[in-house]
């Protein structure tokens, strides 16, 4: 047991997509809003998935923690797959579209065969993570969420603790190093991110979204790394893979809006290959592995 295959994944998520939005028309048949962001979530769901392709197949891996498991689908691919899964997302006051949206999942994942692996949702924030209450986890891992909670030195502090002996954590976020806001599609200003807030307009800085960024870096995570004593590896490339998704997907080009016009140009131009070769702790976003080392025998 072990290996996630893009075979089984594009199953999954060809059976259980369908009846997600047949469910969720039901429940919310007015709110086109709620199923622009069903699209969106099931289209990045698989692009989580590629987080965890290398340690499960090569680690044998089977508890997993996924630190913001939004709607859920993430968490059941990987319990249909035969991992033991406990996802964090927080609920109650401004998570009301959220729960909604689960609750179509759940509804539809009914439908499904029984999952052989398991699948836990827990409505807590990464800062409530107890090793005792919770248990170790094979991997740890978030998908554009390390951004957003409050202190990510603390996240990652948490994370670690919940972390079995040889175990993994597995983040990709904005580096915020680089200057640019990938939410709000807006350059920054270097090395003080958040100071941009002054030259945008309060319409944009005053929502909940901008309020929950914490501009981190990369320098942050590996400066993190050092005092904990534990390995970290940045993935070089991962500017230059989101810039591919233009031109193969669909749904993340609609989303950036008249972005995909300059990256078609700068394609056509060549410079995707030079972005290729930029250092990964200098651009955004940035996708990173932190290692423990095994037990002593």
């Amino acid at each position: 047991m072990g290996t996630i295959t893009a075979h089984d994944c594009d199953g999954f998520f060809a059976s259980f997509s369908a009846r997600a939005h047949q469910k969720l028309a039901e429940l919310a048949p007015s709110r086109r809003d709620l199923r622009d962001s069903l699209i969106v979530y099931l289209n990045e769901a698989p692009v989580a998935l590629e987080l965890l392709r290398d340690e499960m197949e090569y680690s044998g891996t089977k508890r997993v923690l996924e630190v913001g498991g939004g709607i859920g689908a993430v968490t059941a691919c990987l319990a249909y797959l035969g991992f033991d899964v406990v996802a964090l997302e927080p609920d109650g006051l401004g998570f009301e579209d959220m729960l909604i949206l689960r609750r179509a999942v759940e509804i539809a994942l009914a439908e499904l065969p029984a999952p052989s692996g398991s699948r836990t949702i827990l409505p807590i924030g990464v800062e409530d993570l107890d090793p005792v209450a919770h248990g170790l986890f094979d991997v740890v891992f978030s998908a554009n969420v390390l951004e957003h909670v409050g202190d990510p030195v603390l996240a990652l502090d948490r994370m670690q603790a919940v972390l079995a002996q040889g175990g993994v954590q597995t983040h990709v976020c904005p580096n915020y190093a680089f200057p640019y806001e990938p939410h709000f599609f807006v350059p920054l200003l270097p090395f003080r991110p958040s100071a941009t807030r002054w030259l945008l307009p309060r319409s944009m800085t005053e929502t909940g979204l901008w309020a929950s960024l914490n501009f981190v870096t990369a320098w942050q995570v590996e400066r993190w790394a050092s005092r904990t004593g534990v390995e970290v590896r940045f993935d070089r490339g991962v500017l230059a893979e989101a810039l591919d998704r233009f031109m193969s997907d669909a749904v993340f080009a609609e989303r950036h809006g008249g972005l995909g016009a300059v990256v078609r140009l700068l394609q056509r131009l060549g410079f995707i290959g030079l972005v290729r070769r930029l250092p990964a702790k200098l651009v955004s976003p940035m996708r990173f592995t932190v290692q423990t080392m095994p037990a002593a025998l």
